[in-house]
């Protein structure tokens, strides 16, 4: 419920706004990636990777993962009797 106004807040707009908040904090993917294919695959591979692309993809996949835990966690807390 919004202290301010008195009205219930619906939980797919609450984990709306929390993913998108962590999405915006992920730091580029890409030279992680990077690395870790030059370990896997050695140093004589050219990793060629769109990185606009990737990141796009990744935040959001984030975004999609967060706002279901989110959504999920408050409707578990919203449901009386249930077990945690």
């Amino acid at each position: 419920m919004s202290e301010t106004t008195g009205e219930t807040i619906p939980a797919g707009k609450i984990a709306k706004r929390v993913a998108k908040a962590v999405s915006n904090e992920l730091p580029p993917v890409a030279p992680v990636l990077e690395v870790v294919v030059k370990e896997v695959a050695g140093n004589g591979v050219d990793v060629s990777l769109k990185t606009g692309v990737l990141q796009d993809r990744v935040q959001n996949a984030v975004k999609q993962a967060v706002k279901e835990a989110v959504r999920d966690a408050i409707e578990d807390a919203a449901l009386p009797g249930k077990d945690q």
